[in-house]
């Protein structure tokens, strides 16, 4: 799986670009790749990609979308970790 955060975030595999989804997605994929190898809480996500006006549903939005990136990588072949409400990327 290759990433490209330079200009459009994207991810591909053997050449062929993933459905990332909508631009929240793609940001919440970026944060996960500037944050690689290390454990980032749900709050952390939320306060990066909405900063202090985040929604009352920013948590399950987060949720949301990480099952969507989950779904995408799948079909990389590839699983995410999901530790005591942390993730790892």
């Amino acid at each position: 799986m290759r990433f490209e955060v330079l200009g459009p975030v994207q991810a591909t595999v053997a050449g062929a670009a993933l459905g990332l989804g909508a631009p929240r997605h793609c940001a919440l994929l970026a944060y996960f790749l500037v944050n690689r190898d290390r454990l980032v809480t749900t709050d952390q996500i939320i306060e990066a990609l909405w900063g202090p006006a985040a929604p009352g549903s920013a948590k399950a939005q987060v949720h949301k979308m990480l099952s969507h990136l989950r779904g995408a990588r799948r079909r990389g072949q590839r699983p995410r970790l999901r530790l005591r409400g942390r993730y790892r990327s």
